[in-house]
């Protein structure tokens, strides 16, 4: 009997090695359609914390519940290979039905409430992800005979599905979803499931139940060491540890959103470190330990979880100034980024990764599929509370820092409890350290300069490694001081910070950023206050002039005592100078309710206006939901076009839902960024505007280095000249407002000397460009391409052959707007 189990171990080592090649086609499909999805669901139903975190809490349900199936059906090796060659084509099936399921299930539940959405996300990915949780437990049915081999072969079968996930993340994010838009990359992903499928379904003919690989072919003897005892402790400390890794993960997501920006490429960057971390973590697991360490080992493990997330924070703490540094040398920051990244998530995801080897080999069961299942439903469920309680409970309360602080303490815990499991002695040495741990960290670890966090080093050098000072439009040698914080809350979807500097007595500059990104700013002719002191002088400088004509500008396009919709508050100037042009009512959209807590600091009259109504919801699912033909104009300004989540307002489907929301005669003004950016970029954007707005007026506006397009609802094209006409006549009844003197001086003049083009010549100069689709996304991955390897072209060359652009544009100080 003891021979016979020996030699199926053997043949186990021998099976495990095809099989985990495969497994790891099953990760990279399944990560490439989690990625493909995600940018998909947010698209149909929002881009609010609600639907986020649906989409991927119902992506680890499916996880869960499938491998909760799994582990209570068990079946022959032969059996259990052909169960799994079926999950792989209930995912392939699922994934090629599953864009026109979006669309459909989208267009069902359009106007309908966050909670009817959430089920929608539920409902169409449960299913397919249903069928990826099976996959692990049959796998480990087929592979491993007895208990004995259930760490080596759970570690091999973990790590090959993870490793596999790196490239399907990885390539999604940075190659198949720029280069072949999100329905061919879940095509793509798909057919690859279905040749999993088809290939693990002709290993299991010609591996029959029963029969012995050929000698020749046959590992070296290996006789595995006796199995730990099954514990009931190893589910609960699973769990713990799956809530650990993933709500680290999305703290740390939000770090890196500061640190490197809100890009499509920052998350496909922490998700393949993350991942790549915990296969290789799983990989080492392979290696023997004895039944009687196995508790120490999953000790020491959490214990340098705890410490490699402290250590994390020291990381993050020191990043700016190494981010700043490298943005001087050109090429740096390519090497720099994810390498930042993995010191600060490497150490506590490859020892997390080690340590569900371990743990599942002491799951009670009595076959290894079983084992395999329900520790994979712990740390799925783990993974689950971890992701749904940071996201809207952690983060918004406690903070990266606090957040962080808290999976320390709770990855000691872990390790106390498997201590005292492995004996007195273990549990008070782990207890010794992890109290020392605890101190050392609590009294050592300098708090962050929320400055620099939110200084946008992803853009620029920040205040510490360059200079204290840059320049401005006043104070004294027309410079101020590095920023303080005035305003600073860890929001739902972003970091919100204000920031103010000092000018002296007659000049202080006051900047909204959200992720280090600034999303609005104001020069003030006054001291430094803690918020924008009520009747001191605006100056025209920095972002007034665009936060104030993007709102003027469809106003004036439009006839009066109309009713408008504005996608995004930012400080919520733009709505106040909308209401100069006396809408009857204005509905605002803005996703982020700290940003409009932020903006009260700049105006806080506008939010109380009668005629003001704020919904705290997704711009495009405002749109959705608002009757068609309701609106006589709409102002779109939502950030630039590489920060995720804004990337769907710059799209031809986007522009489309709008017009079909506008009167006739109704007008739409979307703002497009001329720094950070390229020619090709700007051409795309332009040219998919006109093709929804054939009657397209542009104004680029010098100081701020914009570009304003209104679109009118109309079939004809109006003369340019002759429209500039009605716009003066318009302007005379708002000239007077003390914030349009303030930002443009004499209107009717501005709109004279603006440069200013429309009628055909906007479609001649954008002709032949790539239109931006929600499919594609080029926009996105185009302009963060540009933006964060630092080849963004100057205004001149952007806009070349659009205006005459007289003098030319001075360099863009990022640091000032």
């Amino acid at each position: 009997m003891g021979r016979a189990l020996n030699d199926r171990t053997d043949d186990t080592a021998f099976a495990a090695t095809p099989l985990a090649i495969l497994f790891a086609g099953s990760g990279a499909a399944a990560l490439a359609l989690e990625t493909a999805w995600a940018r998909l669901g947010s698209q149909l139903f929002g881009a609010s914390h609600e639907i986020v975190a649906t989409l991927l809490a119902a992506f680890m349900l499916g996880l869960a519940i499938g491998s909760a199936i799994a582990s209570r059906w068990q079946r022959s090796p032969t059996g259990s290979l052909q169960g799994y060659a079926g999950a792989e084509f209930i995912v392939a099936a699922c994934a090629f039905a599953s864009p026109y399921v979006f669309d459909g299930v989208g267009a069902m539940v359009v106007g309908r409430s966050t909670l009817v959405r959430v089920i929608a996300c539920v409902v169409i990915l449960l299913p397919p992800t249903i069928a990826m949780g099976v996959t692990l437990p049959l796998l480990t049915s087929a592979t491993v005979a007895d208990r004995r081999g259930i760490r080596r072969g759970v570690g091999t079968l973990y790590a090959a599905n993870l490793l596999g996930g790196v490239l399907g993340a990885a390539g999604a994010g940075f190659v198949f979803l720029p280069l072949l838009g999100t329905r061919n990359t879940i095509r793509l992903a798909a057919a690859l499931a279905t040749v999993v499928g088809f290939t693990a379904f002709q290993h299991s003919l010609r591996t029959p139940a029963g029969a012995s690989p050929p000698a020749k072919e046959r590992s070296a003897p290996d006789v595995a060491p006796p199995p730990p005892p099954s514990s009931p402790w190893a589910l609960p400390l699973l769990a713990v540890l799956g809530f650990v890794s993933f709500a680290a993960q999305v703290a740390w997501n939000r770090l890196f959103a500061n640190l490197l920006g809100s890009s499509a490429y920052t998350f496909a960057t922490v998700t393949s470190v993350t991942v790549l971390a915990l296969g290789a973590g799983g990989l080492s697991a392979r290696r023997s330990v004895l039944p009687d360490r196995v508790w120490t080992t999953v000790s020491r493990r959490a214990l340098i979880v705890a410490i490699g997330a402290h250590l994390g924070l020291l990381v993050a703490h020191v990043a700016p100034y190494y981010l700043a540094r490298a943005a001087i040398a050109p090429g740096t920051l390519r090497v720099l980024r994810p390498a930042i990244v993995a010191c600060v998530v490497a150490i506590p995801a490859w020892q997390i990764g080690a340590a569900f080897p371990l743990l599942a080999s002491c799951v009670p069961a009595r076959v290894p599929g079983g084992a395999a299942g329900r520790a994979n439903v712990a740390a799925t469920v783990g993974n689950i509370a971890g992701a749904l309680a940071v996201g809207f409970w952690w983060l918004p309360r406690w903070g990266v820092e606090r957040t962080v602080d808290a999976c320390a303490i709770a990855a000691l815990l872990v390790a106390c409890a498997a201590s005292a499991r492995g004996g007195f002695d273990s549990a008070r040495r782990t207890a010794i350290v992890a109290s020392i741990a605890v101190l050392l960290a609590s009294v050592m670890q300098p708090r962050w300069d929320r400055v620099a966090q939110a200084a946008g080093t992803f853009r620029v050098a920040s205040y510490r490694a360059i200079t204290e000072r840059f320049d401005a439009p006043c104070g004294p040698e027309r410079r101020l001081s590095r920023g303080r914080v005035l305003f600073h809350r860890e929001g739902a979807l972003g970091t919100v910070v204000v920031l103010g500097h000092a000018g002296g007595e007659d000049c202080s500059l006051y900047s909204l950023r959200v992720n280090g990104k600034a999303e609005g700013s104001l020069f003030v002719g006054a001291p430094l206050r803690s918020r924008v002191p009520l009747g001191a002088r605006w100056m025209s400088a920095g972002d007034l002039p665009t936060q104030t004509m993007a709102g003027v500008l469809p106003g004036l396009a439009v006839e009066p005592h109309g009713r408008a919709l504005v996608v995004g508050w930012g400080t919520g100037l733009t709505v106040r100078a909308l209401l100069t042009t006396a809408p009857r009512e204005v509905i605002v959209a803005e996703i982020e309710p700290a940003v409009v807590d932020a903006a009260q600091l700049f105006d806080e009259r506008t939010l109380h206006d009668p005629r003001v109504r704020l919904m705290r919801e997704d711009g495009r699912i405002v749109l959705a939901a608002t009757p068609a033909g309701s609106l006589d104009a709409i102002v779109s300004h939502p950030s630039n076009p590489w920060v995720t989540g804004a990337a769907s307002l710059f799209s031809r489907e986007y522009f489309t839902l709008a017009r079909s929301r506008l009167r006739a005669r109704g007008a739409m003004l979307a703002w497009v960024q001329l720094y950070e950016t390229d020619r090709e970029a700007v051409r795309s954007l332009v040219a998919t505007f006109v093709t929804v707005f054939p009657d397209t007026h542009a104004f680029v506006l010098r100081e701020s280095r914009d570009l304003l397009l209104i679109g009118r609802a109309t079939d004809g094209v109006r003369a340019h000249a002759t429209w500039l006409d009605e716009l003066r006549d318009r302007a005379r009844e708002v000239a007077a407002d003390p914030m349009v003197v303030a930002a443009v001086g004499d209107l009717s003049a501005w709109l004279t000397r603006t440069p200013s083009v429309g009628g055909g010549r906007l479609a001649r100069w954008a002709a032949g460009a790539v239109r931006n689709t929600d499919d594609n996304g080029w926009i996105e991955y185009r302009v963060a391409s540009t933006m964060l390897s630092g080849r963004a072209q100057s205004v001149d060359r952007v806009i070349a052959g659009l205006v005459d652009v007289g003098g030319g544009y001075p360099g863009v100080n990022f640091l000032t707007f």
